[in-house]
Parts: C-alpha cells; sequence; structure tokens
C-alpha cells in the first residue's frame, strides 16, 4: 500500500510503469493544479491499459481543466464502460449540460443518483434541468 510520499518513492523505484505508483503520483499531481504532469502519468497508464478506469476518469479531469471538453467525454465514455461510476456520470452529466445535451445529462443524473443514492448536487441539478 502506498500511504506516503516515502512509500510512493520506494514503489517508483521498483518499476516506473507501475500503474498504482503513477494513479497515485498522477492524482497527487492533479491535487496540485499540475494537471499536465498529471496528464502524462494518466496518459502512461492508459497506454498500458487502454480500459483504466480510474486513469480515463482523470484524464478526463485533466482535458476538462485544459478545454478539451469533447476529449474529456470520450474519456469518461469509456471510462463508464469500463466501471459504471458515480463519480464519472456525474461529470459527464456537468459536460454535457454545457454541451446542450440535456436529456442524456438527465440520464446520467439519473443513473448518478442509482448507484449513489446520497450523492451530493446530482438531485439538485437534476431537479432544475427541464423535462
Amino acid at each position: 500500500d502506498i500511504d506516503s510520499l516515502e512509500d510512493l518513492g520506494t514503489a517508483r523505484n521498483l518499476g516506473p510503469d507501475r500503474t498504482d505508483v503513477l494513479l497515485e503520483e498522477g492524482a497527487v499531481l492533479y491535487d496540485m493544479e499540475a494537471t499536465d504532469d498529471a496528464r502524462k502519468r494518466f496518459d502512461r497508464i492508459i497506454e498500458l491499459d487502454a480500459r483504466h478506469p480510474a486513469a480515463l476518469f482523470f484524464r478526463a479531469l485533466c482535458r476538462a481543466k485544459a478545454g478539451d471538453e469533447p476529449g474529456s467525454l470520450a474519456d469518461l465514455d469509456l471510462s463508464i464502460e469500463a466501471v459504471d461510476d458515480a463519480d464519472a456520470r456525474f461529470n459527464r452529466a456537468v459536460l454535457r449540460i454545457k454541451a446542450g445535451r440535456k436529456a442524456e445529462a438527465a440520464e446520467d443524473l439519473r443513473k448518478v443518483l442509482e448507484l449513489s443514492p446520497e450523492y451530493p448536487r446530482a438531485r439538485e441539478i437534476l431537479e432544475r434541468l427541464p423535462q
């Protein structure tokens, strides 16, 4: 288990292509708003495993932050195909609303509430969408 920066460094030395280490590094870099560096980690994971749901999800966040909403949607689609996840669906719903695809966004939000009934904001946004 990677529980500290020291563990992360030790794990990194064991193998530069360990997806668990790359994912942890990418998440830390993303939280530090170093999205370009974070994205490099997620890109590498996806090179190793094209259907890695967490890497696709985080890369989608990086792409959205960089203004690449179509790329972000594509990554979220692949992430959801691999593992149906409330966070990925919620983020896809937000991007679909921005793109004017409100009916599809409503579908995602309903699925978010099915997967995670207490999901913050999903119900609120769904109630505000035109039916």
